[in-house]
């Protein structure tokens, strides 16, 4: 048996929503109940399979044949003629000339928002704020007079104080109360308690844990409750009702089958995965989780949430540990950019120079004076020494390296400083793990020093070894252009809206048909100079064999001149649509990498499991439920956060982190029901349109 551990919410609770944003539950047309009079769908399923009925009406009780007919059909139509579709608009915190304040950190440490909260009605009085990053629990207070021309100042320099790359500020900044909604004046600001998140570009919101058991209270009386922090795993109540659930198992049972993993590009049943899944067609009802999921997520579009997904686990059926997130979809290689040896050098040359322009401070402590053990410098070896030893110590204890399946480098890294090696072992390390673990180490490096140090050495932008890449500009584009064009909807010309043939996609036949127009219009000498011969030729036969798609992407890859034959593909669409000065797009001199993935989900429990069934996260520290007896063949629900799945709940946790990176952390499975069935339901929700999205994972 399993035992459930109390959490207790948090006393301090951020300012009330101030706005519905979560979807009513009554807006359903076709209510589902145990007392429906019409025929059963069970009287027509046993012409065909008898046995196969039997075993379903055992389960559950359905509605009847017409309803689910009469639901499906009615939502039938054009994807981009629907609300589904419908953005949102990000809108930036604009600079302004009038603004002459300073931003000073008060106490220069970082601070956790608890203590915010438990401030908050003497911030005004005070003349602070308080200000996090994305998805963060610890921030910074800085002074504020309460001017409006001031909040772009205010943000930007909150966000480089916090660690933000200037480069990625530069693009814009966003002002977002705890709750995930925007701030546009001193009021909102005022409003939300004088606290808040810094969001830079498009970076997409994430709820912030706060505290294991913190209860946020949301519109149409659904609650978040924080049950884990690493990975954030939030419990979900008053999300959907019973009728609704037993209208996704009605929909969705007629499509079951044997769940599949993906091995390679194959799609292959494996004894990881023994329950059975169906994705839900188009309906009423699956567009109205998608509405429901977003606005819960505070995605910016429904188009973000994928249709349902329902599963199946009968009695030891389970899925093991695995991460909910997509391979790479694109020609753009996973090394591109890779972090290695000399960005870790770059960054301690950098720290190393802040440290000595402060020699004279005596709140420096000694072993950070040049030349002791704690003083950045990669020709060091009782640096190097002192550093790996505390991130193993540090990593372990998190998890970090089996997270990763990597407890061999641990194991290596020990055996190598043990064997004297400090002066070669760094370049040897970040030569493999340098993008995974030099941000780690620049983390352990921080959490050593005294905390108004840490907020001293924490901003820190990289010089760029690599120029940006043509797939990473033309995602941006697409994402920059998707949200102008809801921003500026009312001097949009009709081909560019989501109903046009010229709206922006992520597709591949938007790509095709982009690739198709620059061949079309853009002279074979501009081609050649961006892409080169070779390139050019391939680019042709690809959108001769209709294989555009997966072209374009190839050609951005391609290109001699990759900053030239991207913006000859943006310049070709803005003729073609004949595009006003607000969607003409600037290439930006740096973006952040960034793909189209599966970012959070939402993970709804149609029904009680007698014993069993748990979603597990393995690799967390935290704990929900203990003493779970074994699970049959998967060892791995044991330990870790195990959330039990109760009738009507639902888990939402990320599978990304704030800053876009798939989390490692997240990795999670299905647990098998001892006794009992377990039917729940998926709503993946990605970074961006999951329908268009998806088919960059099927070139």
């Amino acid at each position: 048996m399993a035992r459930r551990m109390s959490a207790s919410a948090t006393t301090d609770e951020p300012v009330a929503e101030p706005e519905s944003r979560v979807g009513s539950h009554e807006t359903l047309p076709h209510k589902l109940t145990s007392s429906d009079p019409s025929p059963s769908i069970f009287l027509w399923i046993a012409t065909l399979a008898a046995v196969v009925a039997v075993t379903v009406a055992l389960l559950w009780q359905p509605p009847s044949v017409v309803d689910v007919a009469k639901n499906v059909s009615s939502a039938q139509g054009s994807y981009y003629e629907s609300d589904i579709v419908n953005m949102d608009p990000i809108r930036f915190l604009q600079p302004s000339t009038s603004c002459d304040d300073a931003f000073h950190a008060v106490r220069g440490t970082l601070t956790s928002v608890t203590d915010a909260m438990a401030a908050s009605p003497s911030l005004v009085d005070q003349g602070l704020v308080f200000l996090m990053r994305n998805g963060v629990n610890e921030g910074l207070y800085l002074t504020w007079q309460g001017s409006d021309h001031c909040l772009h100042a205010l943000a930007s320099a909150a966000a480089v104080a916090l660690g933000a790359d200037q480069g990625r500020v530069a693009l814009g900044v966003r002002l977002l109360t705890q709750h995930g909604l925007p701030i546009a004046s001193a009021a909102d600001l005022n409003h939300a308690g004088r606290i808040a998140h810094v969001l830079v570009d498009f970076q997409t919101w994430v709820w912030p844990g706060i505290a294991i058991g913190h209860v946020y209270h949301l519109a149409d009386g659904v609650q978040l409750q924080t049950v884990g922090l690493t990975p954030l795993v939030f419990s979900v109540a008053g999300f959907f009702t019973n009728a609704e659930a037993q209208q996704i198992i009605a929909e969705g049972s007629p499509h079951l089958k044997r769940s599949r993993i993906n091995r390679g590009t194959a799609s292959v049943a494996s004894d990881r995965r023994t329950s059975n899944t169906a994705m839900l067609p188009r309906s009423n009802l699956t567009m109205a989780f998608q509405r429901k999921s977003a606005a819960l997520a505070r995605l910016p579009s429904a188009s973000f949430a994928s249709k349902l997904q329902l599963v199946r686990y009968e009695a030891g059926e389970l899925y093991r540990k695995h991460l909910d997130t997509r391979g790479t979809p694109d020609a753009l290689p996973a090394t591109y950019y890779d972090l290695r040896f000399e960005d870790f050098a770059g960054w301690a040359d950098h720290a190393a120079a802040v440290l000595a322009g402060q020699e004279d401070d005596d709140a420096v402590p000694d072993k950070l004076r040049r030349g002791d053990t704690w003083f950045p410098d990669v020709t060091n070896p009782a640096f190097v020494h002192a550093l790996l030893t505390r991130f193993v110590e540090k990593q372990t204890a998190t998890n970090f390296f089996q997270a990763r399946s990597e407890e061999t480098w641990s194991t290596w890294i020990q055996t190598e400083l043990k064997n004297g090696h400090a002066t070669t072992i760094l370049p040897r390390l970040l030569a493999k793990k340098g993008s995974a673990y030099i941000p780690a180490l620049i983390e352990t490096w921080l959490s050593a020093l005294p905390p108004a140090l840490q907020v001293t050495l924490r901003p820190y932008t990289p010089t760029r070894r690599v120029p940006v890449h043509g797939i990473t500009h033309f995602y941006r584009w697409v994402r920059w252009l998707k949200n102008q064009i809801a921003v500026e909807m009312a001097v949009v010309p009709s081909r560019a809206r989501p109903r046009g043939a010229m709206y922006p996609k992520l597709n591949v036949a938007f790509q095709l048909k982009l690739a198709t127009l620059v061949l079309q219009h853009v002279s074979d000498e501009q081609l050649v100079a961006a892409l080169g011969a070779d390139a050019l030729t391939k680019l042709k036969a690809a959108v001769d064999a209709k294989k555009g798609g997966a072209a374009l992407l190839e050609a951005l890859h391609d290109a001699i001149n990759t900053d030239a034959f991207v913006r000859l593909v943006v310049q070709t669409w803005e003729t073609q649509v004949d595009a006003p000065p607000t969607l003409r797009y600037d290439l930006p001199a740096y973006v952040k990498p960034w793909r189209p993935n599966r970012f959070v989900t939402l993970f709804l429990y149609l029904s009680d499991v007698a014993e069993g069934g748990e979603t597990v996260f393995p690799y967390s520290t935290d704990r929900l439920v203990t003493d779970i007896d074994h699970r049959g063949a998967m060892d791995e629900c044991t330990a870790g956060l195990a959330v039990p799945p109760t009738k009507l709940m639902a888990s939402l946790f990320y599978v990304q982190t704030p800053d876009e990176e798939i989390d490692l952390m997240s990795r999670h499975g299905g647990c098998p029901p001892m006794r009992g069935v377990k039917w729940g339901s998926n709503s993946f929700m990605w970074n961006a349109d999951a329908e268009e999205s998806k088919t960059l994972y099927d070139v």
